[in-house]
């Protein structure tokens, strides 16, 4: 496993978190802590969640963490990274970024998780009606009582962001430690998202390689495209092909090709080859990997030990 350091943190960064949105709904207790144990014992410290996870059953993925968190002495070995803010799944049109919402969120999370202090906590969602510096004035708050540790922004456009940037530098403030969004090898070309989900394109990416600003990558896997699944659809697999919509297209079709290729000169896995492409940026760059068994934790730990260099970025990027 690699490592990098975030502003606001003292513990070290792994380049693989482990996207915990499935627990409590797909995956029960049993099965999680099978997922989480593996996880630590390859060198794993990010557990990612949000107030909202599983949608069906916002928190449970918190309590489950929370638990395996105590039950395994691991409280001061992770990074625990949360998420508060989003709008309730039933009314998502309606924003909840107020210093009441925000608090109640941050309480709740703390109680969920059984914590005195949130290492990572995120914005989950932006509203761009009200001015950054009233956002960030609350939870900078929250930082300054001790309750949170980083700050990030999910979902932030890169305007947004930058607005955030300028804020913080003139309070004097020390600004978001980290972005993140949807992120893959693997473009975006349909529906795959909740409202207000936001993906890289080149003007993110132009952003992130410009300022530095760290950048956690969901969605990195783009739901098993660099694995069997992925191989089935372009292969015509109708089943497949569902279940991988809004990724089947000639265009991702070449970039798993070139990942097959890669991935045999490399002695690795097309999917390690995925998730080596968004670890191998320029700019930090942690890759949060949902996975569903003990073998996907396995397969995407071990694509922080693939390396790639900006040649090969280019050409699994675009066509020769």
């Amino acid at each position: 496993m690699r490592y990098c350091r975030l502003d606001g943190l003292a513990k070290d960064v792994s380049l693989v978190a482990l996207g915990t949105g499935a627990f409590g709904a797909g995956r029960g207790w049993r099965e999680a802590f099978r997922l989480l144990d593996r996880y630590a014992e390859l060198g794993g410290t990010v557990l990612d969640t949000a107030q909202v996870y599983p949608p069906s059953n916002p928190g449970e993925g918190e309590r489950i963490i929370g638990h395996w968190l105590r039950r395994r002495g691991m409280v001061s070995r992770m990074v625990i990274s949360t998420k508060g803010g989003h709008p309730r799944i039933a009314t998502m049109e309606q924003s909840r970024l107020s210093p009441e919402d925000l608090r109640e969120d941050v309480m709740q999370s703390l109680e969920r998780l059984g914590v005195d202090r949130l290492g990572l906590y995120w914005l989950h969602r932006d509203d761009e009606a009200i001015p950054v510096g009233e956002i960030l004035d609350v939870v900078f708050g929250f930082q300054e009582q001790g309750l949170i540790g980083a700050i990030g922004a999910s979902n932030w456009s890169r305007q947004r962001l930058e607005a955030a940037r300028a804020w913080a530098r003139q309070e004097g403030k020390p600004g978001f430690a980290a972005s993140q969004m949807g992120w893959s090898l693997a473009e975006v070309s349909g529906p795959v998202a909740y409202a207000g989900m936001l993906y890289v394109g080149e003007a993110e990416r132009a952003y992130h390689a410009e300022t530095g600003l760290p950048l956690f990558a969901y969605s990195s896997q783009a739901r098993g495209f660099f694995g069997p699944k992925g191989l089935a659809a372009c292969a015509g697999d109708e089943k497949a092909r569902r279940s991988l919509a809004g990724y089947v297209s000639a265009s991702n079709r070449g970039r798993l090709e070139r990942a097959v290729r890669l991935a045999e000169k490399k002695g690795c896995t097309p999917n390690q080859v995925a998730l080596a492409y968004l670890l191998s940026q320029p700019w930090p760059v942690v890759a949060i990997a949902g996975c569903g068994s003990v073998a996907q934790v396995e397969d995407s730990c071990g694509a922080a030990d693939v390396r790639i260099e900006m040649e090969a970025i280019d050409r699994l990027t675009y066509p020769t």
